[in-house]
């Protein structure tokens, strides 16, 4: 793999920065014959990154979000010899759940964003967050998962309860309806 020729076509320096840490990910994979993970990515970026992996002959490349439709997604390689799924990325699903009894009633994207990042998160280990009236689900790392649901009390000023779910069981349960 040529990572300079690869990064050619990057121009801009924080992005030509994140396709590098994508191509360590790939370069992981492709040394050690293990599946690797990056960060999520915007959909814009994960989808000019694919164009550009498509390249990599010797590895599978798959992006993932937590469900087919996220926008936001990470990227999984994995040797050729290996299949690549859904399942096998680090990722975790949280339900949060706001106590209907206190506080505000109408939260939006916005306010569970800033509450999981206010504890400190960085922004790439948080995924897609769907809201809806009775309950948010929020993909994440798998290694803030745990740390997320400890501390995660409020969401704005409204208690909130947050729990882990299964990935399989949000995919059943797709007639669900999100908005957000």
């Amino acid at each position: 793999m040529n990572k300079q020729a690869l990064l050619q076509g990057m121009t801009q320096p924080e992005e030509r920065l994140l396709f590098a840490k994508v191509l360590d990910q790939a370069a992981f994979s492709y040394k050690r014959h293990t599946s690797a993970f990056t960060d999520f990515l915007d959909m814009a970026k994960s989808g000019k990154f694919l164009e550009k992996l498509r390249s990599l002959s010797d590895l599978n490349v798959v992006a993932f979000g937590g469900t087919e439709d996220c926008e936001r997604r990470m990227i999984g390689f994995a040797p050729d010899y290996m299949e690549l799924e859904g399942k096998d990325f680090p990722i975790c699903a949280l339900r949060i759940t706001k106590h209907k009894k206190f506080g505000q009633t109408d939260l939006s994207h916005r306010d569970y964003l800033g509450s999981i990042l206010g504890l400190g998160i960085d922004r790439g280990k948080v995924g897609d967050i769907l809201v809806s009236e009775e309950q948010t689900l929020c993909f994440v790392s798998e290694e803030i998962a745990d740390y997320i649901l400890v501390n995660l009390e409020k969401v704005s000023r409204t208690p909130v309860q947050v729990e882990k779910t299964d990935l399989s069981e949000i995919e059943a349960k797709k007639k669900l309806k999100f908005a957000g």
